[in-house]
């Protein structure tokens, strides 16, 4: 998976890349602990995935120019890439402002890995 968010940043006001982190065999409860505490305990609000990468790839493609429409082809190889080797996929939304994006990865062997970048949106 590494090679699909190497480079690759989430756009809002401001432009952050992903990071991928290893959680183990945590469950989702504990992982949403993590989250809250990462923003003074606010709670994570649960987006459906589909609609997440649906929309953000829509918002590139509007765009119209090169480096937007690029973008969008690499976030549908992700959402792809994630559909096809996945056992599950959730996405958190955690703060204001500043925003955490959280998407929540179940391996199929029961690991769970979490791609997390940051939103900004004033």
């Amino acid at each position: 998976m590494t090679p699909l968010i190497n480079g690759l940043l989430y756009s809002s006001e401001s432009e952050f890349p992903w990071i991928l982190d290893d959680l183990g065999n945590k469950k989702l409860e504990e992982i949403q602990v993590l989250i809250s505490a990462r923003h003074n305990h606010e709670a994570a609000v649960e987006v459906e995935a589909d609609s997440f990468f649906t929309r953000y790839i829509q918002n590139r493609i509007i765009g119209g120019n090169e480096v937007s429409l690029a973008e969008a082809g690499r976030y549908t190889q992700l959402h792809h890439f994630l559909k096809t080797n996945a056992a599950a996929i959730s996405v958190w939304r955690c703060g204001r402002i500043q925003v955490g994006i959280y998407i929540l990865i179940t391996t199929k062997k029961g690991q769970t890995l979490m791609l997390r970048t940051t939103a900004i949106e004033t």
